[in-house]
């Protein structure tokens, strides 16, 4: 048990260390922080919108803040989009080092609570995969882009691999995030994140 309580911590730390960066990097992400949740909700729309930023950090901030304002699908949703692009953006530029290890970190609220629901997350996965397809990457243009098609293949490749897993092994992938959370809500702790009472 106190193992499970020292790894959601870590994962508050990381989680707060990122709203830290995100917020210090531009102060235009200051109402994604707002605790009146109409407020953080269009922040995090207006990066979402019909013309999403290609930022993957000001995609992954409006993400946490969907998630943490309720909106848990769109929540989920633009995680695995931020995730795709930062993933991108590493294999151009791999000296960019931890980063996709620490927004996967942030992110296990996100992810343990789409596990309780495998057959909705895999529809989201696919809706990823789909918004991807319709979306060119932002890093097209890079002098490297035509040069690493096939890492950047594989990336796509992983969210079909990840749909696939959870349509396959639903049932055996819900009983273990149950079991992990000890039949708690995933998300009753992370949703005050980054709120000041």
């Amino acid at each position: 048990m106190t193992s499970k309580i020292f790894q959601w911590l870590i994962v508050a730390s990381v989680t707060s260390t990122m709203f830290s960066i995100s917020k210090a990097a531009d102060s235009r992400f200051g109402a994604f922080y707002s605790c009146n949740t109409t407020i953080a909700r269009n922040a995090a729309k207006g990066v979402t919108g019909p013309s999403p930023s290609e930022d993957p950090l000001a995609l992954f901030t409006a993400s946490l803040t969907l998630f943490r304002v309720g909106d848990f699908q769109a929540g989920i949703f633009w995680f695995h989009v931020s995730l795709l692009r930062m993933r991108e953006s590493l294999v151009l530029h791999p000296a960019q080092g931890g980063i996709a290890t620490s927004f996967t970190m942030a992110g296990m609220p996100i992810t343990e609570y789409a596990l309780h629901d495998t057959k909705s997350y895999a529809k989201i996965v696919q809706s990823v995969l789909d918004w991807d397809a319709r979306a060119p990457s932002p890093f097209r243009n890079d002098p490297e882009f035509a040069n690493k098609s096939v890492e950047l293949a594989k990336l796509r490749e992983g969210l079909v691999q990840l749909r696939n897993k959870l349509l396959l092994e639903g049932p055996e992938i819900e009983a273990a995030a149950r079991a992990r959370n000890g039949g708690r809500d995933p998300i009753s702790w992370s949703t005050k994140i980054g709120c000041e009472n």
